[in-house]
């Protein structure tokens, strides 16, 4: 049983996705208790598109989880807001925290070419910001400003960018921002340029997410 699930997360971590899933089912014939296993399948099936499996896994997980794990709810709500059910954001502890995991799945969803759901929960998105601290720091808007490029609202990313250099003087948030909207742009030399400066500038403080602009948007998690 143990030797199943170990099969089914090593597949899952090296992104073996469909054959994960298959590996998880077989083994949820043998083991229905176990909750972190039933989130890894949910985030699978998520980031195969599934997202009616994905919602059924994490709701799983979250009836299993002594403690209610705050991102497993978050992936829960943000798919109940894809898939048109009702969802509540006032189960979670920290907003500031649980704002950064909804953000990050929306992330992913843009990333993935899901724009019609990027923009459902872009609106969401922004509602919830009102009562947090979240978007104040430099790093969180220049996450934003790559989000809004990858909608496809060019014009509003640019407003952000200027806004964002004059505040925090030419930062590399907002030298990153910048390339971002280069890049959405199609200036995507000049957008490299801006990109490797802004990262020269942060040095390690450059987030994890500034090499994924340069690497066309992979990213997984």
């Amino acid at each position: 049983m143990n030797e199943l699930l170990k099969k089914a997360d090593e597949l899952k971590s090296s992104f073996k996705l469909k054959e994960a899933v298959e590996v998880y089912q077989e083994y949820f014939k043998i083991d229905k208790t176990s909750n972190k296993a039933y989130a890894n399948a949910g985030l699978c099936y998520f980031l195969l598109k599934d997202y009616d499996m994905a919602y059924e896994m994490f709701s799983i997980s979250l009836h299993l989880s002594k403690d209610n794990d705050d991102l497993v709810n978050v992936y829960k709500n943000t798919l109940a807001i894809i898939l048109g059910k009702e969802y509540s954001f006032e189960t979670v502890k920290e907003k500031d925290m649980i704002i950064d995991n909804y953000f990050e799945i929306m992330e992913i969803i843009v990333e993935k070419g899901n724009i019609e759901a990027g923009f459902k929960l872009f609106d969401i998105f922004l509602n919830q910001i009102n009562e947090a601290q979240w978007f104040i720091d430099p790093d969180n808007q220049y996450r934003v400003i790559v989000v809004v490029c990858g909608l496809g609202d060019i014009e509003t990313a640019e407003i952000m960018t200027t806004n964002l250099m004059k505040r925090t003087q030419y930062s590399w948030q907002g030298l990153g921002a910048f390339g971002a909207v280069l890049e959405a742009k199609g200036d995507e030399k000049q957008a490299k340029e801006v990109l490797e400066r802004a990262m020269f500038q942060g040095g390690e403080g450059s987030p994890r997410f500034m090499t994924n602009v340069l690497k066309a948007n992979a990213r997984m998690i």
